[in-house]
């Protein structure tokens, strides 16, 4: 855990997430007109620096480096932490593009709620297609159709990006799609975007420099995080049980 113990990265984690939300309004909230409780303007302390998420992350930053030194442990390892969670806590409030998919799948010709009527051999294709410079970033690669995929955590999956490490350096040679994910079109491009996800994060060094900082635990939810997430932004079909429960493990360091 990048050199610390679980109770300093714990506190933290924890004490930038709360002090993340006291900055965007506290405990005073109200429903806004899409029927979503928000903090109301002002109520909380980003009423004195500012309003923006820039704001917001820095005291953040500084709160995670500060609970870190007041249970005893390394103020700028603290600080770290406590700048990937208030990031992470200012995305879920950012504004979401939640129509990207469909109207890229329209523009195909695919209708989005329909069964997905396609082959291993066409998947490639069909990614370039809908994400042409996600796929070009990630060097294009290669997808295999399976009839089941298992996690790691023995839970049912619809995608997998397969990954080894060797000597500190993490590839990943491919992804692997279920065939459970061709229920639908959304499901399909959703799950696609999902692994080019972590397919990026592994064969760009992010992983392996999220792993060298934080650990591999963290550095798993971190990248679990970002993927589901990239879902919910876009449109697509993510768990938001899945999200929340990883940015839990990212603060805590702990499964």
């Amino acid at each position: 855990m990048n050199g610390g113990n679980f109770w300093n990265g714990f506190a933290a984690g924890a004490i930038s997430s709360i002090a993340s939300s006291i900055w965007q309004g506290g405990n005073s909230t109200e429903v806004n007109a899409a029927g979503d409780r928000v903090g109301i303007a002002g109520t909380g302390m980003k009423g004195i620096g500012g309003t923006g998420g820039a704001s917001m992350i820095a005291f953040g930053t500084i709160a995670g480096g500060a609970g870190a030194a007041l249970t005893g442990g390394n103020f700028w390892q603290g600080a770290v932490t406590g700048l990937i969670v208030s990031g992470l806590n200012h995305s879920l409030h950012t504004t979401y593009n939640k129509n990207f998919i469909d109207k890229r799948l329209r523009k195909l010709g695919k209708v989005p709620d329909t069964k997905a009527d396609i082959e291993q051999s066409q998947l490639g294709d069909f990614a370039e297609d809908m994400f042409p410079y996600m796929m070009g970033q990630s060097d294009n690669p290669v997808f295999r159709l399976k009839d089941r995929i298992i996690s790691s955590n023995g839970k049912v999956a619809y995608g997998q990006t397969v990954a080894t490490t060797q000597n500190g350096k993490s590839t990943a040679s491919h992804i692997e799609i279920s065939r459970s994910a061709l229920s639908s079109w959304r499901l399909l491009a959703s799950t696609i975007g999902h692994e080019v996800n972590h397919y990026f994060f592994f064969n760009s060094g992010a992983y392996d420099r999220w792993v060298r900082h934080f650990g591999e635990i963290r550095a798993d939810a971190l990248g679990e995080f970002k993927s589901q997430y990239w879902e919910l932004r876009f449109g697509g079909v993510p768990s938001i049980d899945i999200m929340n429960d990883n940015l839990k493990i990212f603060k805590t360091g702990r499964l």
